[in-house]
């Protein structure tokens, strides 16, 4: 169904789709709250300002009674409180005669409020008057008994009528908010559906060909190169599908080229290279990082192989010149120490060869002179110089072999050394016979 789609206009379908419900669900939200608002002002307007102009009313009239009271036992200037009072009470009526929807009942009751004021006022002037006489409290409070009674019914009935009228304004709120609840709801479960059914196919639209291309990944992740890979989409996943397509064709190139080039390479040809014909990204430098190791170790091996044919030919002096990192850097240094090590084992075999000859010829001319000096050690002096000599003959037969030989140079230098020692030793020892022998003559 929306394979013909790509993933982006899908989703912004969807979007689009999810955003208009919204706003439905918006739009109904908000006109319902309108429609609350115009219920809630009319009540505040109305009921509620009835309300509270029944409810300064009866805080006025109880300070007018507190004052009348205080004016009957204490007279001064609560008079002219309780006239304020009263005022404030005729204010109030018109305050809630203001706040509108004014029913005949409470028309009557605003009348009879005013009414009953200008009465209460009436019976604060005869106190007046009676006080100007000096009439006790006994006789000013038996003069006006009862006068606020008239007031506080006609409140009583205002504030019954606001109880009325805000019941009433109660209702229509509550049907106006359960109104709203219904159709929030069932707006809502629609908004629900159609998002829920819309993420469903554009899901699944989306999720089955990544399954495929997650298991042509894991496939490939595994090693199998082999994998087959339908595109049947012109989607962003079929388009995922055909570059995994191409990724497979050049990595088995990559890999086909590989695999020639270790082959050559066990067979000590280090000659073959990876086409990197077509080739693009990471693809590529693996592949030429795979021809550089290859011309790296070829190079490595050919100056090897150049240095250990000029030692076979007895020549010390060829090294590697060429610049090596890492192992093969390693490799170098390496050989070329060995050479220098060789050159330095020959030299020191020279130089203990040329030191043994100068004993030899040390040790025979001791031997003659024993022979001049003793008849009797003759045979033994003689025997001692051929000993010599042909210790001197193996000596330069080593050296010799020394020469020829530079794998058995330590081993001559070794052998040398210790010839020297046994000679000097010989030597020191004949000095010795030498000396008993002259003081045997002596």
């Amino acid at each position: 169904m929306f394979s013909g789609l790509r993933i982006s206009l899908r989703l912004g379908l969807a979007f689009a789709l999810s955003t208009l419900l919204s706003v439905a669900l918006g739009l109904i939200a908000v006109y319902e709250t309108r429609v609350m608002n115009d219920q809630w002002q009319t009540f505040k307007q109305g009921v509620l300002a009835k309300r509270s102009a029944s409810t300064n009313a009866i805080s006025a009239l109880g300070d007018g009674v507190h004052h009348f009271k205080n004016f009957i036992i204490r007279g001064g200037d609560y008079a002219k409180r309780f006239g304020d009072d009263m005022s404030a009470v005729d204010r109030v009526a018109d305050d809630y005669k203001r706040a509108g929807n004014i029913s005949a009942e409470e028309e009557k009751a605003l009348a009879s409020v005013h009414a009953a004021t200008a009465t209460y006022r009436h019976d604060m002037e005869t106190l007046v008057a009676l006080r100007e006489k000096k009439a006790d409290v006994a006789e000013l409070d038996k003069a006006v008994k009862g006068a606020d009674k008239a007031i506080d019914a006609a409140i009583a009935r205002l504030r019954e009528l606001t109880e009325e009228s805000t019941k009433r304004a109660d209702a229509e709120l509550m049907a106006v908010g359960a109104q709203a609840e219904r159709l929030a709801l069932a707006a809502l479960a629609l908004v629900v559906l159609i998002s829920v059914l819309s993420a469903v196919l554009i899901t699944r639209s989306i999720t089955r060909p990544l399954a495929k291309a997650v298991a042509v990944s894991n496939a490939l992740a595994g090693g199998d190169l082999a994998v087959q890979i339908e595109v049947n989409s012109r989607d962003e996943t079929g388009q995922l599908l055909a570059a995994m397509q191409n990724m497979v064709a050049r990595l088995k190139q990559v890999i086909d080229g590989q695999r020639a080039l270790v082959a050559a390479a066990n067979r000590g040809d280090f000659k073959a290279r990876v086409d990197l014909a077509g080739l693009e990204g990471f693809q590529k430098e693996m592949g030429e990082g795979l021809n550089q190791l290859v011309a790296t170790t070829g190079a490595s091996i050919d100056d090897v192989v150049r240095v250990m044919g000029a030692v076979s030919e007895g020549d010390l002096t060829s090294g590697i010149v060429k610049p090596y990192e890492g192992a093969f850097g390693e490799l170098k240094q390496y050989t070329n120490n060995t050479l220098a090590k060789l050159a330095q084992i020959i030299s020191e075999v020279r130089g203990s060869a040329d030191s043994l000859s100068g004993a030899a010829e040390e040790v025979n001319a001791t031997a003659q002179s024993l022979s001049q000096s003793s008849s009797e050690q003759a045979a033994g002096v003689e025997e001692t110089s051929a000993s010599i000599e042909q210790m001197t003959a193996s000596i330069s037969q080593n050296t010799e072999n020394a020469k020829v030989t530079d794998g058995m140079a330590a081993k001559a230098a070794k052998e040398a050394t210790e010839g020297g020692e046994a000679v000097k030793s010989t030597v020191a020892a004949m000095k010795q016979i030498a000396k008993k022998i002259g003081i045997i003559d002596d």
